[in-house]
């Protein structure tokens, strides 16, 4: 049976919100893919990602928070700007350095080598 309401969790805030969005990771176009980078962004930003892996936010009371969530942020089609978005906001907000220590310095750089080349097409 599952929990009526949420245990209390330290970033209750983030956590209530990476909640809220995913029901909309998994929607096409520009509202799911702006709802995938926020995601992302916020389970790098308040190092997030191990608890969302590890389905333990979910079991917390947080269902549908696990890691599934966070692999269809990637498997929408636009995984490229996806990662873009992530990287920019990252160096926006100075997260770098906590976002590479958790998905690993060879996946950070491609992420940045995607959003270096997204950038310049802006231009």
């Amino acid at each position: 049976m599952p929990r009526a309401t949420p245990l209390p969790h330290p970033q209750h805030a983030t956590v209530r919100r990476l909640h809220a969005l995913r029901a909309k990771v998994g929607l096409p176009g520009k509202p799911g893919l702006t709802a995938r980078i926020e995601f992302v962004t916020l389970a790098l930003r308040h190092e997030l990602v191990r608890e969302i892996e590890s389905y333990s936010l979910w079991d917390a009371g947080y269902e549908g928070l696990g890691g599934r969530t966070l692999d269809t942020c990637f498997e929408m089609g636009d995984a490229d700007a996806v990662a873009a978005g992530v990287v920019e906001h990252a160096r926006a907000h100075a997260y770098e350095d906590r976002a590479r220590a958790q998905i690993g310095e060879d996946q950070y750089a491609r992420w940045a080598l995607e959003a270096d080349r997204q950038g310049s097409l802006a231009l």
